[in-house]
């Protein structure tokens, strides 16, 4: 009953909503408005969902692959930040003024720039016309930016929640149509199940039915071992009981890994990219102090953890609070193939 209500209050909502969003593409797409290349080669890292499909993890797999071979930046929105309009990361920068996802990057790559604005053009005139103006790009979440053409342009895809068994928003958690897979060069199958089998991905192939031009991957997500926050401690899981702590879209795989090796989870979920409180941290402390005293351990994620950095958290917590970090790693034996894709790019952009 319920889902039928929705269905009917909503379905209108997702007509109107869509009707605009191709409308806005095919202006694109007929040139009435002009989609423009940037002076900087760009990759760009985006999807067509709300949320959750990995974007971080695969710019930074990219960033990997580049910054020591072609001076590399990395631009986002600044997603709830309490600044605005452009800004570079610097010494003084954290979650608050730049965005978590930015943060995170900068702490990861401490020698790339990092640069956030809502407006990626001007962005990227400011780091052309600056005193060492990057080579190259990487655009987090610019899929739908179409007045900006990058020279790359990577679309991720949750496998666990597949475009074309989906709806428009409201309704459902498309922010263009599934067929507007056509901008991308490369589509990226993320959060795809180890167990996948070839005829599990003959059957994504036929449903996108992927142009000449486009290569299509399949990815996992795989967790490092627990890092100390405020310490360079590692953390042994097996056993304990643990209070784990998200503020991102989709925790359940992050939970689904942790059960494997833990006695007990107690799970905080909070919104992406929530802006914790004093209130969250004692909800923390108190939960924390119901555990075993000598077999226990607080766990967040990196992205998370750029947030609760500066806050105020008890000395009591601060050496059993760990990070875990978030990496991919490419099905099918298919990595070697997406580094030399990468790699040719940087040749024909003259880059390397």
């Amino acid at each position: 009953m319920k889902d039928t209500l929705r269905y009917i209050l909503l379905k209108p909502l997702s007509v109107l909503y869509s009707t605009g969003v191709r409308l806005r593409n095919k202006l694109f797409d007929l040139g009435i408005y002009r989609s423009t290349k940037s002076n900087i080669t760009t990759i760009s890292v985006g999807n067509i969902t709300v949320g959750g499909t990995g974007k971080t993890p695969h710019a930074e797999y990219i960033l990997s692959l580049v910054s020591n071979k072609v001076n590399s930046a990395y631009l986002s929105r600044g997603y709830k930040r309490s600044t605005r309009g452009f800004r570079l990361a610097d010494e003084n920068s954290n979650a608050s003024t730049i965005g978590d996802e930015a943060y995170q990057i900068k702490r990861k790559f401490p020698n790339i720039t990092v640069a956030v604005d809502a407006k990626r053009h001007n962005a990227l005139k400011k780091l052309n016309n600056s005193k060492n103006p990057p080579k190259l790009v990487v655009l987090d979440d610019a899929y739908q930016h179409r007045d900006l053409h990058p020279d790359l342009n990577i679309l991720l895809i949750d496998y666990n929640r597949l475009t074309y068994q989906d709806a428009m928003l409201p309704l459902g958690e498309l922010r263009e149509p599934s067929s507007n897979t056509d901008r991308a060069d490369i589509i990226i199958f993320t959060k795809c199940p180890n167990t996948i089998m070839p005829v599990d991905r003959l059957s994504t192939r036929t449903q996108i039915r992927p142009f000449p031009y486009q290569t299509l991957y399949y990815t996992t997500l795989t967790y490092s071992e627990p890092k100390g926050l405020f310490t360079n401690k590692k953390l042994d899981l097996c056993g304990k009981e643990i209070i784990l702590v998200t503020g991102i879209a989709q925790p359940q795989h992050l939970h689904k890994h942790l059960e494997k090796y833990v006695s007990l989870i107690t799970a905080l979920k909070y919104p992406d990219h929530h802006k914790f409180t004093t209130q969250d941290i004692k909800e923390i402390v108190d939960d924390f102090e119901k555990l075993n005293i000598s077999n226990r351990a607080i766990i967040t994620t990196e992205k998370d953890a750029a947030r609760l950095i500066s806050m105020n958290i008890p000395e009591s917590i601060k050496n059993d609070i760990y990070t875990i970090g978030v990496e991919i790693e490419f099905l099918f034996n298919k990595q070697k193939d997406f580094d030399a894709q990468i790699e040719k790019f940087l040749r024909n952009q003259n880059l390397v």
